[in-house]
């Protein structure tokens, strides 16, 4: 299968003919509709060092919050966006850092004190500020 056919096949389950705009749910939802057609499908994991980079930071969340914390981020979304920080966004200058980064987007100086309600805006907005520094 071409890769502009299977974009075709996702804008049937998301409205465009993007994979990458399809939600976690609807890439499922794909997948399964490949393998019942008899495709190969391999999802590969993340390479070693990156799973244990994300793997020691959701263990320290883990030593901090050890019970969830109803109504903020669970330990695996601070981890993972703690871990996509560090990989992507770090550069090491005073006042360019994530705690700046939380404050504008949402109004907390920690993520300890991030709201699950934020989760999602914190990590489409890494997305996009990553975007932009790939062009």
């Amino acid at each position: 299968m071409s890769l502009e056919q299977l974009r075709e096949i996702a804008q049937g389950f998301g409205g465009k003919p993007s994979i990458s705009s399809l939600s976690l749910e609807q890439r499922r939802d794909l997948i399964d509709l490949l393998i019942e057609a008899g495709a190969d499908v391999e999802n590969p994991g993340l390479p070693d060092a990156e799973r244990n980079l994300y793997l020691s930071k959701l263990e320290a969340w883990a030593k901090r919050f050890p019970r969830p914390r109803p109504g903020f981020a669970s330990n695996e979304q601070l981890a993972l966006i703690e871990d996509l920080w560090e990989r992507f966004f770090e550069d090491g200058r005073p006042g360019r850092g994530l705690r700046g980064f939380l404050i504008r987007q949402c109004g907390v100086d920690d993520l300890t004190f991030l709201r699950v309600c934020d989760v999602k805006k914190i990590i489409t907005a890494l997305k996009v500020v990553r975007g932009k520094k790939a062009t």
